[in-house]
């Protein structure tokens, strides 16, 4: 017999719910089915193989303390806030079925008036829109089965942070594929975030039987899981090696700027120029080099450099460095 689980929580910190829910894959039982229903605060959230700087406006986050999170799973990059509600299922390979698990919040949300379709792994409206999107891993003993249902989710938000500044960018990473959303509530007039989960909870139940509300998790590895979470190499380290190139025009000449990124540091820098002071700018390429992949990082850089040198034309790359958008 199935063993089902329904686990809520009340914390908005991505980085805290994400270990959780991972907690709960590694320790999950035989015929064990957990419902993990959560919220976060305003965040991104990028697929395992995703490059950070493929997928979001990096500095617009950081301007705006929107939190920027990496989960275990593939897929793409997806927009949480308090308009949006998160499920995981969680289950046992014995018991795991994405297609059932698909039925089930069809189910759900046909209970509430909404007549959706699935395609794929999303959840699409009426009008063909997309309203929640799915993504998968599995561990050892389980399988995880996790997404995000819009339902008055600040949509504004969401197409300002994904959309990607225009930096010249090369590499392998699993870039999004962009669609078209929306929220449920453009179709059920003040449906709330209580409203899905209780019809989640009542689904699930029906499906696998009436569920126990409780699962305990090792809190040293739940502390370790968040501090993982929150770290710079996990969300940006873990970007698959890449190559950037930016160009600019000065008084004194132009120069253009190559860089070979990995594990989100700079390991080779390569810088062209006009400039009548050849030297200093062959200097900055060996500046640049360990640098975190950042405006702020790749500034001081050249800063700390013109400092040295007494270079204004380093002075003047450092200050355009300032204003790249990464």
């Amino acid at each position: 017999m199935p063993k089902p689980v329904v686990v809520r929580t009340d914390r908005i910190n991505p980085y805290q719910n994400l270990a959780l829910e991972e907690c709960i894959l590694d320790s999950i039982g035989e015929d064990a089915i957990v419902l993990f229903l959560w919220q976060s605060a305003r965040a991104v959230v990028i697929g395992r193989n995703q490059n950070v700087w493929q997928e979001c406006d990096v500095r617009l986050l950081e301007r705006e303390k929107i939190l920027l999170a990496r989960r275990i799973s593939g897929g793409g990059t997806v927009w949480h806030d308090a308009g949006n509600l998160n499920f995981s299922f969680i289950a046992s390979r014995g018991l795991y079925d994405a297609g059932r698990q698909m039925r089930l919040i069809l189910s759900a949300l046909s209970s509430l008036g909404f007549s959706g379709s699935s395609a794929g792994n999303n959840i699409l409206s009426p009008d063909g829109r997309k309203v929640s999107g799915s993504a998968f891993t599995q561990r050892r003993n389980g399988s995880l089965h996790h997404g995000t249902l819009l339902i008055n989710a600040d949509i504004g938000d969401l197409v300002r942070c994904l959309n990607v500044p225009q930096n010249t960018l090369s590499g392998k990473a699993v870039p999004s594929v962009r669609s078209h959303v929306c929220n449920i509530s453009e179709f059920i007039g003040g449906i709330s975030i209580k409203d899905v989960a209780d019809a989640l909870i009542k689904s699930f139940g029906a499906e696998y039987g009436p569920p126990s509300y409780d699962h305990a998790v090792n809190e040293s590895r739940l502390n370790e899981l968040c501090r993982r979470n929150a770290s710079w190499e996990w969300i940006y380290g873990r970007s698959p090696r890449f190559g950037a190139r930016f160009d600019a025009r000065f008084p004194w000449g132009s120069i253009e700027l190559l860089l070979s990124v990995s594990n989100g540091v700079v390991d080779e820098a390569e810088v062209y120029s006009g400039a009548t002071n050849e030297s200093a700018v062959r200097s900055l390429a060996l500046a640049l080099k360990g640098a975190h992949f950042s405006s702020s990082a790749l500034s001081e850089r050249a800063a700390k450099l013109a400092k040295e040198t007494g270079s204004d034309i380093i002075k003047d790359i450092a200050g355009w460095l300032s204003t790249l958008n990464i």
